[in-house]
């Protein structure tokens, strides 16, 4: 097996919103995918499309792969939280800035 293919069979879940650091999300994404793992970007919301915040103003819009109600935990090998920075200087992990039943509803199907 290639150093290129090493992550190849897996599969990855990366639960974001809007808001989510913009290098957080799509530089794992992006490797991830050049390993070989197929990766879903999983949203909270019923969205299609979130917004990402790119160093001090808002970035790329990034496509939701999926809902977070609609998959199975058991199908997934990881799971990724890419911080939000919706907060000036100060980054807090994502379920900090959710409504709680959002969190709950997330770690409900996600099993966290």
């Amino acid at each position: 097996m290639s150093n290129t293919q090493n992550l190849k069979g897996k599969k990855i879940a990366i639960l974001a919103t809007n808001g989510f650091e913009q290098s957080e999300l799509i530089q794992p994404r992006d490797k991830f995918i050049e390993q070989g793992a197929d990766v879903d970007v999983l949203s909270i919301d019923d969205q299609t499309t979130i917004k990402a915040w790119d160093e001090d103003n808002w970035g790329k819009e990034i496509n939701v792969d999926k809902q977070v109600t609609s998959v199975n935990p058991e199908d997934y090998d990881a799971l990724v939280l890419p911080a939000v920075k919706s907060i000036p200087m100060c980054c807090v992990p994502m379920k900090m800035l959710l409504p709680s039943s959002k969190v709950q509803t997330a770690r409900q199907v996600l099993k966290l």
